[in-house]
C-alpha cells in the first residue's frame, strides 16, 4: 500500500559509449524511486529506464543478482521492453522494475550496483560488444505497518458460538435428567426360538470342528424342544423325540426338517460318519427351518 504523500526521487545520468561501440551506439540510462516512504510489509519499487538508439533486440542483459539492500527483502524483477520505428530506424526503451518489501522501520538502503549489457552487431553472435552501466543507490524510510482494525464481527461470532454451546449443553442436560427420572422398562426375555437361533448363529467352523458343530447343534435342538413342547428331549433318542412330537401334532415341513437334522447328528455320533461342509450347512439350514418354519 503506497502513502498518499508519494513523490518520485529521480537520478538521471546519460552514458555515451564510443570506444566500446565504435561510436555507433549510445545508451541513455535513468532511474527513479517510486516511493520514498513505505510501510513494513508493503512494496517499494525502483525503476531503471534504458533508452537504445538502435533496435533493443540487439542488446542482451547479463544475469546478475539483485542489488544488495539493508532492511529490505527482495521480491522480484519485472522487465518490459518497448520498440519504436522512425522511418528506417528502430529505437526502443527497456524498463526494469526492482521490487522490495521493508522488513523493519527506519533508514533503509539499496546499494549502488553495476550491470552489464551486450550488443550483438547486426545480429552476429560472434561480434559482441560489452557495456557496463553504473547505477546509484536509493534511500528509503520504513514506516510502521498500519494497525488492522479488528471490528465487531469477530466478537459477534464468538458470542454466537458461546450461545450455541450453552444451548446444546442445556438440551443434553435435560435429556440426561429425563432419562434418569424415567423408570427402566424391564427387558423381555428371549423366546425359546430366539435363544436357539442365536446359539446356532454363534456356531463357527473356525473355532470348532465339524463333529463338535453337529454335536452342539443336537444339544441346541433338544433344548429348544424341551422349552417349546415340554418334552425332556435331552434324555431321549431321536426316534423317541420324533414319536413324541408326532403325537403333539408336529407334521409337514417342520417334522421333515427335524428328522433330517437328527439324522445328520446321529450319523456323526453313532455311525462315526465324517461330515462334509455341505452336510453341516444343510443341517444348520434344516435346524433353522424347524425352528422358524
Amino acid at each position: 500500500m503506497m502513502t498518499q504523500n508519494t513523490f518520485i526521487y529521480t537520478t538521471v545520468y546519460i552514458l555515451v559509449i564510443s570506444a566500446v561501440c565504435y561510436g555507433q551506439f549510445s545508451v541513455a540510462v535513468s532511474s527513479s524511486l517510486l516511493t520514498e516512504q513505505v510501510a513494513v510489509g508493503d512494496t517499494a519499487e525502483a525503476e531503471i529506464f534504458i533508452l537504445f538508439q538502435d533496435n533493443p533486440a540487439f542488446w542482451l542483459f547479463d544475469s546478475v543478482p539483485p542489488p544488495d539492500a539493508v532492511g529490505l527483502k527482495f521480491l522480484n524483477t519485472i522487465t518490459k521492453t518497448e520498440t519504436h520505428c522512425h522511418n528506417d530506424s528502430i529505437s526502443g526503451k527497456t524498463t526494469i522494475t526492482l521490487r522490495y518489501s521493508p522488513t523493519r522501520t527506519g533508514d533503509l538502503t539499496i546499494f549502488p550496483w553495476r550491470w552489464r549489457i551486450f550488443h550483438i552487431q547486426n545480429g552476429d553472435t560472434t561480434q559482441i560488444d560489452t557495456l557496463e552501466l553504473d547505477f546509484t543507490g536509493f534511500a528509503i524510510t520504513g514506516l510502521p505497518a498500519p494497525e488492522k482494525s479488528v471490528g465487531i464481527l469477530p466478537f459477534i461470532l464468538i458470542l454466537f458460538g458461546i450461545i450455541i454451546v450453552l444451548a446444546v449443553g442445556f438440551f443434553v442436560y435435560r435429556a440426561v435428567k429425563k432419562a434418569k427420572s424415567e423408570p427402566l422398562k424391564p427387558s423381555r426375555p428371549p423366546t425359546p426360538a430366539e435363544r436357539a437361533l442365536d446359539e446356532i448363529n454363534r456356531l463357527s467352523p473356525q473355532r470348532t470342528s465339524a463333529e463338535q458343530i453337529l454335536d452342539e447343534l443336537s444339544k441346541i435342538i433338544r433344548k429348544y424342544i424341551a422349552e417349546k413342547f415340554g418334552i425332556p428331549a435331552s434324555g431321549m433318542s431321536s426316534d423317541e423325540i420324533l414319536s413324541a412330537l408326532s403325537e403333539r401334532g408336529l407334521a409337514g415341513q417342520k417334522f421333515v426338517a427335524l428328522k433330517q437334522v437328527l439324522k445328520y447328528c446321529d450319523d456323526v455320533r453313532f455311525a462315526e460318519k465324517y461330515p462334509e461342509t455341505e452336510d453341516i450347512r444343510d443341517a444348520i439350514g434344516q435346524a433353522k427351518l424347524f425352528i422358524t418354519g
